[in-house]
């Protein structure tokens, strides 16, 4: 599940009525990043902790409805954006992103609530031997292609690759509250590189949505061209 915002080209601006206004659907494989996951008509954010709207907002403040102008959380499906702001919001936030990952490196939050089984841990000898168990179990089972061995459950957040893109040297552990209101510790990780090549997904992402408002500016008229928004 996640934020899926799709780019819409409408037979005439002047329709208020956009769920049964004519209109077709644009989807157009990136000219910088082919292969990224996002496209010229299509952006996404998971709700995990990895997604562009959470990476964003960890770091700078801002995400995909900073961009194009709206509340976080907004629910309307239909959104008329000004595509010359979003190309200006687009560029500052990738400014201040590159600006923060070199300042600051690679780092990652991760959000540990309390389980049911944190109950079972009291001292440093039970955390211990519930890590070496963990490690343990995982050895032990046939690895699925896609996994990185790097996950969290009722029982902690586990880092048991061994990738160096998917290890991090641990920088803080700092208490308070989830989105619940519950009780939740954030542990700062820091990655030495996001891959060999040094590629970061997320500038990619928001290069990708630049050149997404540059299209819709290009035409003679981008008011053709609206949102849908489906959070």
């Amino acid at each position: 599940m996640g934020l899926d915002v799709s780019l819409y080209e409408l037979e005439t601006s002047e329709s208020d009525d956009l769920d049964n206004a004519d209109k077709r659907s644009i989807e157009i494989p990136s000219t910088l990043h082919t292969e990224h996951l996002f496209k010229i008509g299509y952006l996404r954010s998971s709700y995990n902790p990895a997604g562009l709207n959470s990476v964003l907002r960890e770091r700078i403040g801002k995400d995909l409805y900073t961009i194009f102008g709206l509340t976080f959380g907004e629910t309307n499906y239909w959104i008329r954006p000004s595509w010359r702001d979003a190309l200006k919001n687009t560029a500052d936030a990738l400014s201040e992103y590159q600006s923060f990952t070199q300042e600051h490196g690679a780092l990652e939050v991760v959000t540990q609530s309390w389980g049911l089984d944190s109950a079972e841990v009291n001292e440093g000898g039970d955390a211990l031997k519930g890590y070496l168990d963990e490690a343990k179990k995982h050895s032990q089972q046939k690895k699925h292609p896609m996994s990185t061995g790097c996950y969290s459950s009722s029982k902690g957040t586990f880092y048991l690759s061994d990738e160096k893109e998917h290890q991090g040297v641990f920088r803080a552990a700092i208490p308070g509250f989830n989105i619940l209101n519950r009780p939740c510790m954030y542990i700062v990780l820091e990655h030495a590189v996001d891959n060999d090549e040094g590629r970061d997904w997320y500038i990619e992402a928001l290069e990708i949505v630049r050149e997404m408002c540059e299209w819709v500016l290009s035409h003679e008229n981008p008011d053709l061209f609206i949102l849908g928004w489906s959070a």
